[in-house]
């Protein structure tokens, strides 16, 4: 077909896939898990940025943090959508987990990324049953 026009996969918004992400935590997380989104993104005033940089914000910070309180692992999640790439801080936040012997980190482009990361790190505590629709889940969740 000479004429046949391409059409694009619609792009999932990073944002998006954050907010799916949370929920998936929600439900899906073992609750010996504390986790946490620092908000470290989106645009501000200069004068806020500052203030907030005072105040100990540190660039390239994972966009969830979650502290397993049964054996002291800090994990990190970072969210990126589909062609994001790590901006030279977070790959030293990714160096500095990946380096650490209680340290987890990993790179989530989707809420299924996030279900396969999360069955690797707690493979016995987290069994999610079925992906019901985007950002909305089905879980067993156990310890």
């Amino acid at each position: 077909m000479k004429n046949a026009k391409k059409t694009a996969t619609p792009r999932m918004p990073e944002s998006a896939i954050h907010e799916g992400i949370a929920k998936l935590l929600e439900v899906a997380a073992p609750r010996r898990v504390l986790w946490w989104h620092t908000p470290n993104g989106e645009k501000r005033d200069k004068v806020t940025a500052a203030i907030l940089k005072r105040m100990g914000t540190k660039p390239g910070i994972p966009d969830f943090l979650l502290y397993d309180t049964s054996t002291g692992y800090l994990y990190a999640m970072e969210v990126k959508a589909k062609d994001g790439h790590l901006s030279e801080s977070q790959s030293a936040w990714m160096e500095h987990f990946t380096n650490s012997p209680t340290g987890r980190y990993a790179v989530a482009r989707s809420v299924d990324d996030a279900i396969q990361i999360m069955q690797e790190w707690w493979p016995t505590q987290t069994r999610i049953v079925a992906r019901l629709a985007p950002g909305v889940v089905q879980t067993e969740v156990g310890a």
